[in-house]
């Protein structure tokens, strides 16, 4: 199993932005979010297998969010570690963070697997804590439950 956790604050996926350039229009993805997959592919090379997983996998997610420094100590306390159950949404979580594990063709580099369309399963959560801020990312080969 690969294990690793990123301490940034997760970024959720933006709508792509366009740009026109003469008669032609290009999508691109916002600055802010580009810099959270570049992030996550950084790291993730460096947990990289020598060979990148050719099988099915599962992919886990676990996303922590700072209580806001607005909340008193004990409101704090009571959310530690609680489900955080409002935005940002979860979708737009897991998609940047599987973009930027996601293998790009155009900058070649150690990846954990070759497509993500061998991710068979993905499981993911979100939860309130006092102290740090990022994602736990867990990719191992997927075995089917009986």
């Amino acid at each position: 199993m690969i294990d690793f956790f990123i301490e940034e604050k997760p970024i959720p996926k933006g709508r792509p932005k366009f740009r026109r350039v003469g008669q032609t229009v290009f999508p691109y993805t916002p600055p802010k979010t580009a810099r959270w997959e570049e992030l996550i592919a950084n790291v993730a090379e460096a947990y990289a297998p020598e060979h990148p997983l050719k099988c099915a996998i599962e992919v886990r997610l676990d996303f922590l969010l700072l209580c806001p420094v607005s909340w008193s100590g004990r409101k704090r306390r009571q959310h530690h570690q609680q489900v955080h159950a409002q935005r940002p949404d979860i979708d737009n979580l897991v998609k940047a963070v599987l973009d930027g594990l996601s293998p790009d063709p155009n900058e070649p580099r150690k990846t954990l697997f070759l497509d993500d369309g061998q991710i068979a399963r993905i499981t993911a959560g979100k939860c309130w804590d006092m102290m740090r801020e990022g994602v736990r990312i867990r990719v191992r080969p997927y075995q089917p439950h009986p």
